[in-house]
Parts: structure tokens; sequence; C-alpha cells
């Protein structure tokens, strides 16, 4: 768990994508701390129906788009981008 520290203190604004690759289902979002609320998400304090998948074994890969540097002026226009880029369903 030391590691999940040092990955919280160089936390990030933009967007996440927590993809659910057993069920091809995805959660995409953005926040002004993209590691922490993925984080969340798999501890339970989120979306329940991705974290009860995480809990019956569902595999998971999650990607994390920074703010900074993508050309896009604010965390929500680059979520929508995002979403947009991505098929599958969503939770």
């Amino acid at each position: 768990m030391n590691d999940s520290r040092n990955f919280l203190a160089n936390d990030v604004a933009g967007v996440y994508v927590l993809h659910n690759s057993t069920k091809d289902l995805y959660c995409i979002g953005a926040s002004t701390q993209v590691y922490h609320t993925m984080f969340k998400h798999f501890i339970g304090d989120g979306n329940e129906k991705l974290y009860q998948d995480k809990r019956n074994g569902n595999r998971f890969s999650v990607r994390a788009i920074a703010l900074n540097g993508s050309g896009y002026s604010d965390c929500i226009e680059l979520r929508d981008a995002v979403r947009k880029s991505y098929g599958g369903g969503r939770y």
C-alpha cells in the first residue's frame, strides 16, 4: 500500500478511463485528482457496479489523461472528447 501513497501524491487534473475488459464496459470521468478518483472507484467509494465487478474478479485496465498538455481548456471538454473516442458499453 505504500506505493499507492506515492501514486496519489503525484495527482493531476484530467480524465480517467476504467475499462472492464471482462464485460467491455467503460467508466470515463473527469477529476481535479484523477489518480485519487480512480483509486476510490476500486475501494468501493465510487461507481457501485464497477466495484462489484472488481470484487467478482472482472479484469480492468486503467488510463489517466492529464489535462495539462492535452490541448483542451478544461476537464469536462477533455472528458467529452475521450468518451466519443471509446466504444463499448458504459457504466
